[in-house]
């Protein structure tokens, strides 16, 4: 990318800046730098929800007031952005409208394409480009920051279009926005929980942009809300959204009062992941207040809209469905190593007292090797070398943190002989297929549990979509003590579906043989059973007993 041309006043202003040194306002520390991204990110965010009202919608010095409250000009202050040098310019290289920051001695771009691009320093106001290549991790970029930063250098970030493709972010459309908006609208506060990296904070940011936001990972923030809940919360007289709140549970109580004073609907909007703890801080304190969502990893529909996206059944399955992997870019062997690391193993610490991490990890690879199998917990604990007791509780940490579910047996008042035991399953396949050391789509192809992790891909699929549209319940397993079994029984309120998952990308009546049989056997209930058969081919055929559904047109079956 071409470095931009500063306007005359630009370099003035910024040469004033940087030659004198009461205004010189120096980075002492890199964390700091970071902090005020994240700020700015969230000014970005503002611009982008305008932007996508109207897309014609330009800044100008009309209409700059208006954006910069209430949200924008908390913002500006928390980053001393001084609201006079916010203007609007044109690259010579693309016709996107860079948004500048003028302030202290730093100015930032930031394009409607919300994409990073080149850092730059200078000193001096001599520029010099940074040494950053395309595809460097981002880890590597900030350690050159770092080391800028800790030269007390003069530092400008241009963010621009048309970057490599890890550094691009692109914002999609969640399917659980709809319901949130419209929850907003009913409920006092709204509640989103669901797996570490699932897009809660950029979902809650674009639904509700005029929202103050805090999120209690920040120590500083975190203790502020523990020492002082009552001061904490009066900051934010309009409401907020409050990331991570499960960090003190008892601020909840506090928030309860605030809510019960002023009673005004959508005003705060809560997020976590570890879904036991939240949830039962939120029934205790916020019962009949708040309105209580699951946002899950994106469902395949929501990956489709992203410019690249998989295209092959194989090529979903291992790349997985948490957002940071597409809106990044980022190769998913390296992402799901990252994310075991950092969220995986350090909430296990938190919420579990794990103190065998080598252990656990070897619990959670034996976990995978058993998706789509029934929930032995007496096999796991014998495999892992640990206690039943033990294994039980580990196995409830990772529902906790969304890794894992168990699907219920179906029951009925049929007088059959039906399997009690739950199976195992996982939110996700690409971690499954990480744990299990498959990387490409090569591998899978030819893997013997192939077949169980199709079935776990359909069965979280069909969970993600009914999640997103508030559906919560009604999902289990046939499997009768004579072996008759079926990969899913959802439950509507008039009638039943029986699905079956099929790895086989050639359709034929084979492929309905199981749940016809589960239908015959269920003939007594008095709903209609409807069969589906779910396979990894992309031919959608309608019979007359049942329809065999192709895996990328699933979402499309409204199950």
């Amino acid at each position: 990318m071409t470095k931009k041309t500063h306007t005359e006043k630009e370099r003035n202003a910024t040469s004033i800046r940087a030659k004198s040194n009461d205004h010189l306002e120096l980075i002492p520390d890199a964390d700091l730098l970071e902090k005020r991204f994240q700020r700015i990110e969230d000014f970005e965010r503002i611009v982008y929800a305008k932007l996508k009202e109207n897309h014609d919608y330009r800044l100008t010095t009309e209409n700059r007031k208006e954006l910069l409250k209430p949200g924008a000009e908390k913002i500006c202050a928390l980053v001393n952005v001084r609201p006079e040098y916010v203007l609007i310019d044109k690259t010579e290289d693309f016709d996107t409208p860079l948004f500048s920051y003028t302030y202290e001695c730093r100015i930032v771009h930031i394009p409607t394409s919300k994409s990073l691009g080149n850092f730059f320093a200078a000193c001096d106001s001599v520029e010099t480009e940074l040494d950053i290549s395309d595809g460097q991790p981002l880890e590597k970029i900030r350690d050159i920051v770092r080391e800028k930063a800790k030269e007390r250098a003069f530092l400008e970030v241009i963010w621009g279009a048309g970057m490599s493709a890890w550094l691009h972010h692109q914002v999609i459309d969640r399917d659980l926005e709809p319901i949130l908006t419209e929850a907003s609208q009913k409920f006092y506060s709204i509640t989103i929980t669901g797996p570490r990296q699932s897009g809660k904070t950029t979902l809650c940011k674009t639904v509700f942009p005029k929202h103050s936001y805090v999120n209690l990972e920040d120590i500083d923030a975190r203790a502020f809300a523990r020492e002082d809940p009552k001061g904490f919360l009066d900051q934010f007289p309009e409401g907020a959204i409050i990331d991570e709140v499960q960090h003190v549970p008892d601020l909840l109580s506090y928030l309860q009062v605030v809510i019960d004073e002023k009673r005004v609907q959508g005003h705060w909007i809560l997020t976590g992941s570890q879904n036991f703890l939240l949830l039962k801080s939120v029934s205790q304190s916020l019962a009949g207040r708040t309105a209580v969502y699951n946002l899950l990893p994106l469902a395949y529909k929501e990956i489709t809209s992203f410019d690249q996206h998989p295209k092959s059944l194989e090529e979903a399955i291992v790349t997985g469905s948490y957002p940071g992997i597409f809106d990044l870019g980022m190769n998913q062997k390296d992402w799901y190593r990252s994310y075991i690391t950092t969220y995986i193993e350090r909430d296990m610490r938190a919420i579990g007292n794990v103190g065998d991490l080598l252990t656990f990890q070897k619990f959670i690879q034996l976990c995978a090797g058993r998706t789509a199998q029934l929930l032995n917990y007496s096999s796991l604990a014998e495999d892992c070398g640990i206690s039943q007791t033990t294994a039980k509780n580990w196995f409830s940490l990772l529902e906790t943190s969304f890794v894992a579910f168990r699907l219920p047996a179906f029951h009925s008042n049929l007088r059959k002989r039906l399997v009690k035991m739950p199976k195992l399953h996982f939110y996700d396949t690409g971690l499954v297929c990480w744990l299990l050391g498959i990387h490409t789509p090569e591998q899978l192809r030819s893997h013997p549990l192939r077949g169980p992790i199709f079935e776990t891909w359909v069965v979280s699929e069909i969970l993600k979509n009914r999640t997103n549209r508030g559906e919560t319940k009604g999902m289990s397993f046939y499997r009768d003590r004579n072996g008759t079994e079926v990969d899913l029984v959802v439950e509507h309120p008039s009638s039943i579906t029986l699905i079956e998952a099929k790895s086989t990308q050639t359709a034929s009546s084979n492929l309905l043989g199981k749940t016809l049989r589960v239908r015959e056997h269920l003939s007594e209930l008095p709903q209609p059973c409807n069969v589906i058969a779910v396979y990894g081919g992309d031919q959608l055929q309608k019979r007359s007993d049942g329809n065999i559904v192709p895996w990328n047109k699933l979402h499309e079956e409204q199950i």
